[in-house]
Order: structure tokens, then sequence, then C-alpha cells
């Protein structure tokens, strides 16, 4: 008697474990550490704090430690959650140490040209590090609002080196990346810029930023793409249950603007357990294997802004 079929969740989990080891056998096959997840510990319990300041939303520490790998690795905490990190190592500088910033890399598959990319939320800068030394042809602006988390980025996290090779009068591809000091969902409301794809990683913290998850946010960024341009957002969440309740309302916030929304779970885990995901966006018909369009109803919340005083005409 034939077993049960595998759900399209499950399915899903085996095409984006898939997505993942591509990327970590090519840095693999270069020298480089393979990377865990970001919701994995530390290999051992010792942090050093090497500095700590006080940031926009809340307190900001740098930690020195050794990954579940073996690598000894700088890790960016705000308030107690690790929020980005970078390899020590000189040959691994621009290796991302989470996994799901390799499902960024989705945006070479959706059948469009990559030529300009704006990133929200800077961080330790780590899948920009990535992007542009993969690909220094790409242009990619990145906007962080924080002053202080991209001083320490320039301290410990490479970014110095990164505009070395990239900033204005970089070494290797002049003028290839541009860093925003400022608020995310402003320079959308007043940039006059095109983008290919525009990816999405901003906290408050532990939590996602409000103001660039809302439906409001999702049509300015809509208008900010070129047809057939993606948008990607990092959300945490599971796939099936109480907890799939966020990644559900991004996936029908976005649905009202975007004509296809996907959504790629981070490696291979029991759709009901947290995680991290990748949601993309886009207008573009083109076959995307890699994502599935996950089912929503009306109860699922459209996301608005916090300060919006009415439904879908807000």
């Amino acid at each position: 008697m034939p077993g049960t079929p595998p759900t399209l969740p499950a399915l899903l989990l085996v095409a984006a474990a898939l997505v993942v080891a591509a990327a970590l056998l090519l840095r693999t096959r270069r020298g480089e550490p393979s990377g865990t997840g970001r919701r994995r510990r530390p290999r051992d319990r010792g942090q050093n704090v090497v500095d700590s300041a006080q940031g926009m939303f809340g307190s900001l520490r740098v930690l020195s430690l050794v990954w579940e790998d073996g690598e000894p690795v700088r890790v960016l905490a705000s308030e107690g959650s690790f929020q980005s990190a970078t390899y020590v190592a000189e040959a691994s500088w621009y290796v991302p140490v989470f996994e799901y910033y390799y499902l960024y890399d989705l945006l070479f598959e959706l059948g469009l040209p990559v030529r300009r990319v704006l990133m929200l939320g800077g961080g330790g800068y780590s899948y920009p590090k990535w992007l542009l030394v993969n690909h220094p042809q790409v242009h990619m602006d990145v906007v962080e609002i924080d002053p202080v988390v991209t001083g320490l980025a320039r301290d410990y996290f490479y970014l110095d080196r990164l505009e070395g090779l990239f900033g204005e009068k970089g070494t290797q591809a002049p003028g290839a990346l541009g860093l925003v000091q400022g608020d995310g969902r402003a320079y959308l409301e007043h940039t006059g810029a095109r983008y290919d794809a525009i990816l999405n990683d901003t906290f408050s913290g532990k939590e996602p930023t409000p103001t660039l998850a809302s439906l409001q946010a999702a049509r300015l960024a809509h208008d900010r793409l070129v047809p057939g341009g993606a948008y990607l957002a990092n959300v945490i969440g599971s796939l099936e249950g109480r907890r799939a309740r966020y990644p559900r309302s991004v996936v029908r916030t976005l649905g009202q603007v975007f004509a296809h929304v996907y959504i790629v779970p981070c490696g291979r885990r029991d759709p009901s357990k947290l995680g991290n995901n990748m949601v993309v966006a886009t207008d573009s018909d083109a076959p995307f294997p890699a994502g599935f369009e996950l089912a929503t109803t009306e109860a699922d919340q459209i996301l608005l802004d916090p300060t919006a005083r009415t439904g879908l005409d807000s």
C-alpha cells in the first residue's frame, strides 16, 4: 500500500535545503568554512564582549566566540538577539555565517538581469559583502538607519574593507557600493532610483520593522522596482501552525500588490518549527521552482502602517 504523499511544505523544505546546500558547496570548494543557521547557538558558551554601545533601538554588543563549525566569529547582538556575524579569518571575511543570507541569491534565479540592488538594513553588512565580492558588476545601495551600527560594522565586520574595494574610490569596482544613513521607509518614499531587486532585512531589536512590512511599504517597494523586478524579505516564523500567522500575513499583504508571492524556507526543518524564510514577491511570470505560493485566506491579516486609520485605502 503506497504511503502518504509528502505535503507541499515538506517538498519545499527539501528544495530550499538544496538551494542553501549549493551555496555552502560553493564556498566549501573555495576553502571557506561552512556556516550554520541564524537560530543556532555558538559551539561553546564562552562569549567575550569585544565592544558595546547604545544604538537607536537598544543596547549593542560585539561578541567574539567560536561557532558550531569550529571557526572563530564576531557577532553583532542587539538586545540579546544575534543580528549579524562575520568570520574572523582573513580568507572568509565576506562569507556569511547565517545560512538565510544565501537565500537572497534567489534574486539571480528570477529570470531578470540584475544590475542594481537595494538592501534595507545594513547591520553587519553580511549580504552586501557576499554579493559584491561574487558579483562586482552589480551596483548595490544599502540603507541603514543607525549610524552606531554602521560604525561597529566598519570596526569589526569588514565594512571598511568593503568600502575600500567597492566604495566611491574603491580599488576593484569604484561606485558599486552606495551607503545611505537613514530610514528605509523614508528612502523608499523619496528616492527616484529604480532597482532590479529590493532586499528587506530590517528589525527593531528582535521584531521586524512594522513600517517596512506594511501594505503601504509594499506599494512603495513595488513602485521602486523595474518592471518584473523582485522584492525579497527575510521573515521569521513557521510554515504551519500558530507561528505561521506572521509569514501568512506577510504573504497576503504582498499579494495585494504583486502578481506572485513565493516563500522559501531556510534549511530542511519541521514545517511547524520556527525559522528564517525568504519571501519573494514579483510581477514576473517566469518559472520559479525554488518557491511555492502559500495559500492565504481572509482570516490572514493584511499588515498596515501603525498610524493608518482605515483599511486598504490607507
